[in-house]
């Protein structure tokens, strides 16, 4: 069976409910493809920053009952980030941290077959330089996927930003990007964008759109998608649960390594994103990162 393992960040997020009150919950995008990656049967393995805390304790709790595994070098003497969540009338977030992201180098975990990086985890120094290393060091056959989740809250220059997801983009096999992280990235496009990405080394693109839908761009083409008609709770965790469920999707069609994305086919990837739709459609039908099980997808 294949083991995936994600880097990058966990943390609180405090999110105010529709009395006022104050709900907390465990979040950070890496942590939430984890957990929605193991809620679609995916082995998986998380290697974070964890304080030793209460709030850490509730992030442990949450990784345990979703059965994912956190690494043994994911223990932190610091203080456990915090996201504060503000909500919108459409319920799209805004995020104000209190965090840090300096985690150990991931030992004993160089021999992977898929690897998920991404958001703070992967553009946030001095964190960002561990990630790096750790991708350089692997078997170019190992599958990579990589989400910038783009937060210009903790990015002071965007320029630096944009050529670190360059370079993400040169060793991903998937590039996953909301429209949101295009424009602050600066493209012009979504088109644009998976352009440069592909042009870059990726195999693959998807781009979310909300409720329009997503595009998956191949070098041979695209996909579009409209999305679908759901009564939205709040935004948090949709763009996680897509993809936690474009792995989950693309492994259960035996695409495992770098090697087997290169020879798959559009129908394949098409299959992919309509899946991913679908899980991102009902985690925003429910307040919070919730990401489906595979039952409720199957």
């Amino acid at each position: 069976m294949s083991e995936l393992l994600v880097i990058g960040e966990s943390l609180v997020d405090v999110v105010p409910d529709f009395t006022g009150r104050e709900r907390i919950t465990p979040g950070g995008s890496p942590l939430n493809v984890a957990v929605g990656a193991a809620r679609l049967e995916v082995a998986t393995r998380l290697h974070t920053q964890i304080g030793d805390d209460r709030f850490g304790a509730r992030i442990r709790q949450h990784l345990a009952r979703n059965h994912v595994h956190v690494t043994s070098g994911s223990h932190s003497e610091r203080p456990t980030s915090i996201a504060h969540a503000e909500l919108d009338e459409s319920g799209s977030a805004r995020y104000r941290f209190a965090l840090s992201w300096d985690p150990s180098e991931p030992g004993g975990v160089v021999d992977r077959e898929l690897v998920h990086v991404g958001s703070i985890g992967a553009l946030l120094d001095p964190g960002a330089d561990v990630v790096h290393r750790f991708l350089a060091a692997l078997d170019p056959n190992v599958l990579v996927t990589f989400d910038p989740n783009i937060r210009p809250a903790l990015l002071e220059d965007m320029g630096a930003a944009r050529a670190r997801v360059d370079g993400l983009a040169e060793r991903a096999g998937i590039v996953k990007a909301s429209d949101e992280d295009i424009a602050l990235l600066g493209f012009g496009s979504a088109d644009e964008a998976a352009a440069r990405w592909l042009g870059l080394g990726a195999a693959v693109v998807f781009v979310t759109a909300g409720d329009r839908g997503a595009t998956a761009w191949t070098r041979g083409g695209e996909v579009r998608r409209p999305g679908l008609s759901v009564d939205v709770a709040d935004t948090i965790g949709a763009g996680d649960s897509f993809m936690s469920a474009v792995i989950a999707a693309l492994i259960r069609r035996g695409i495992r390594s770098r090697a087997d994305l290169a020879a798959t086919d559009d129908e394949t990837v098409e299959a992919a994103l309509a899946y991913a739709l679908r899980a991102s459609a009902i985690t925003v039908g429910r307040h919070g990162a919730d990401p489906p099980r595979r039952a409720e997808l199957d």
